[in-house]
């Protein structure tokens, strides 16, 4: 019995080798994550750019496109965030399904087009015109402004992650400062709108390129997490309505975007009614 007994609390070597094979796994970071990264920062540079362009020079806009009022103008801002609403859950559900490269893709192509677009209506000086580019452009925002997340948690590591996705999340607001203080400057709005498409056709250009290479995801995948099963985008969708904390921040967060973005629109508009120049508030 004792024989037995010992024979039974024996482990066959076999089944050691099995356990240990099965959980140790190869992980590999790709220099490339850097290059897509780029390409992603210029995509949301360019995206900002294309929104807020004319926000700042409103009332050379207003004469350029002879307009009467300030509110066609100021829609020019607007429709991005109208366009958003709608778009919005189709780009998340996009990055979602398919995958970060056709996600991108349709963001940096949407983007380019709408910015090629504005730039047609400088022969005509046709309102309607840079009304379709920026329906277009803010087609593809959400696309683009999304997609941080995602690729900070399929191409960087775990100690890399935050700041991939700081890099890629600030570069939107850095835009944003880029046109406002960029577009003061230029001597007509037709020299604001050719300058502005050749970042946004050269970032349509190098997505393409740079997925044409690679995938929407690493050959190996860089940490544990990357290869993970995650919730599906409609099943995570109904869960975050039932955590208090994450519809705080939505509104609290939903409430700070809407007084920056109105701010923005409006503040050349606000300020140079008290004597300022465009080229001063655009520094507010």
């Amino acid at each position: 019995m004792e024989r037995s007994s010992e024979k039974d609390l024996l482990i066959d070597p076999s089944d050691l080798v099995l356990s240990s094979s099965t959980t140790l796994k190869t992980y590999k970071l790709y220099a490339a994550r850097w290059l897509i990264l780029a390409v992603l920062v210029l995509l949301n540079v360019s995206s900002g750019i294309v929104w807020i362009s004319f926000a700042s020079v409103a009332d050379e806009v207003k004469a350029y496109y002879s307009l009467n009022g300030d509110f066609l103008v100021n829609l020019l801002s607007m429709i991005f965030f109208i366009v958003s609403l709608p778009v919005g859950f189709v780009g998340a559900w996009t990055l979602d399904t398919w995958g970060l490269r056709i996600g991108l893709l349709i963001g940096a192509w949407l983007n380019g087009i709408g910015a090629v677009v504005r730039y047609f209506s400088s022969f005509g000086h046709t309102y309607a015109v840079v009304m379709v580019g920026q329906i277009v452009g803010a087609a593809g925002q959400p696309f683009i402004l999304f997609a941080p997340t995602k690729l900070a948690a399929l191409w960087f590591g775990e100690k890399e992650r935050a700041t991939a996705n700081m890099i890629a999340s600030i570069s939107n607001p850095v835009g944003i400062a880029v046109a406002s203080l960029a577009s003061p400057r230029f001597e007509s709005v037709e020299q604001l709108l050719w300058a502005y498409a050749i970042p946004a056709a050269a970032g349509a250009v190098l997505t393409t390129s740079v997925f044409s290479v690679w995938g929407a995801r690493p050959p190996i995948a860089p940490s544990v997490s990357a290869v993970e099963e995650k919730t599906t985008f409609w099943k995570g969708l109904k869960q975050f309505w039932k955590f208090k904390s994450y519809v705080l921040l939505l509104i609290g967060w939903g409430f700070g975007v809407g007084l920056f973005s109105a701010l923005q629109t409006f503040m050349e508009q606000l300020v140079c009614t008290r004597g300022y120049s465009d080229v001063k508030q655009c520094m507010c």
